[in-house]
């Protein structure tokens, strides 16, 4: 599946993601070749020889680190950046930030593109749609804390559905991004937090 252009956020600050270990040279070119092929030719074109001959490897140095290609294939999806993880004592600021954050990543890595190859896949391939909830539902991480936090603060009732609400939140943006197109600004997540929030039962802003 070819890349598409993922749509632009108006009037936002770019971010750096959230640091990750740091992982040798070989280690970071094969998930860069790896995300690059689920980028521009999909999930067929992931190959471990199509890998090796991007990153000059032997294919014994990949089979080294992955089995196989859907372990690499999550790892490649994995390594993507994720936003910084915001504080500012309200939910509705956080929440801005963080749905800004992301789409600023989808922006500018081939974050869109490697998902959309994975999830085009999932549906003939049980074991990485096993591996695929669970890389997903990691990704989700950051959200749900910030999610529970304003729990704890008491910006939001201790009955939330948080996972609704991520859903709520996140949803339209994965719309936008992989089925119509239509542009993402700071309006619209601003009109998402808020529609999110008062229906699991906070005040309005």
């Amino acid at each position: 599946m070819a890349a598409t252009n993922a749509p632009t956020v108006e009037n936002t600050t770019p971010r750096r993601g959230r640091g990750r270990p740091r992982n040798s040279e070989s280690y970071r070119a094969i998930l860069e070749a790896a995300a690059e092929l689920l980028a521009t030719g999909g999930f067929e074109t992931l190959t471990i020889d199509a890998v090796a001959a991007k990153v000059r490897c032997s294919k014994a140095t990949i089979y080294r680190r992955w089995t196989s290609k859907l372990r690499l294939a999550i790892d490649a999806l994995a390594e993507l950046p994720d936003p910084p993880l915001p504080d500012r004592g309200s939910v509705r600021a956080d929440l801005r930030e963080l749905l800004g954050g992301m789409i600023e990543i989808f922006n500018d890595t081939p974050a869109v593109a490697v998902m959309q190859s994975l999830i085009g896949e999932r549906a003939r391939n049980p074991e990485l749609a096993s591996l695929l909830d669970e890389a997903f539902q990691k990704r989700r991480d950051g959200l749900c804390e910030v999610l529970q936090r304003a729990i704890g603060r008491g910006e939001l009732p201790a009955h939330t559905d948080v996972e609704l609400t991520m859903d709520l939140l996140v949803g339209p943006l994965l719309t936008r991004l992989f089925c119509t197109g239509a542009p993402i600004t700071a309006d619209l997540i601003d009109a998402l937090v808020e529609s999110a929030l008062v229906g699991c039962g906070a005040a309005s802003s």
